[in-house]
């Protein structure tokens, strides 16, 4: 069982990256038999931090303790920690959070972590490929549910598109597992010069308890 969770971890995880490397790659060339160089210089630095996201997983893998000896912890702290993280990696955009969410919500650690991923995949949208200038992450606590989202001014694009179109946005079909998997589902809201909205949302029932 324990290998398996690994194996689905790299495959949402590194496989999605390595995915992105072939598709980046493949870019990059096409660029520079088109001459246009400072296009694929741009691609470049894009598929270098993609390489530094693939070392990241690896790492955290194997550095990873067993599962169900990570005790819950407040959603709303872990999203506080996801965003500064951001913060502290200089990202040019601005990150706002907000949280309608009292008391905490204490949430089993790998039921958090898919709201976690699916966040950090919306932020990295947002930062490295939407080019946004402000990002909001909300948390709400409704009644019958529960509802994070992330909204961009970036430069938004078309749902209907293949996730894979190399735009950045691959992991749409990934984020929307994720929000299966908490028995949830996962809207996004975009149009191209009119900015990106990715919202999960899951029953009550299916978070953990709350103090």
């Amino acid at each position: 069982e324990e290998r398996q969770h690994i194996a689905a971890e790299m495959h949402d995880g590194l496989a999605q990256t390595m995915n992105h490397l072939g598709l980046k790659a493949e870019k990059t060339f096409n660029l520079m038999a088109g001459g246009r160089y400072e296009e694929a210089w741009s691609a470049l630095r894009d598929t270098r931090a993609a390489i530094d996201l693939a070392s990241q997983e690896v790492r955290k893998l194997i550095a990873r303790p067993q599962r169900g000896t990570q005790p819950p912890q407040a959603l709303q702290d872990r999203l506080m920690e996801v965003t500064t993280e951001f913060r502290e990696g200089a990202v040019p955009a601005i990150i706002d959070v907000r949280i309608d969410a009292d008391p905490p919500l204490l949430m089993p650690h790998e039921q958090s972590e898919q709201v976690i991923r699916v966040v950090r995949e919306a932020l990295v949208n947002a930062t490295r490929h939407a080019g946004a200038d402000q990002i909001v992450v909300c948390l709400e606590m409704r009644r019958d549910e529960v509802l994070v989202s992330v909204e961009d001014d970036g430069r938004g694009f078309d749902p209907e598109a293949p996730p894979d179109d190399g735009n950045g946005h691959f992991g749409l079909d990934i984020m929307r597992a994720r929000a299966v998997r908490l028995g949830g589902k996962l809207s996004v809201d975009s149009m191209p010069g009119r900015g990106t909205r990715i919202a999960l949302r899951w029953p009550v029932e299916e978070a953990a308890e709350r103090r």
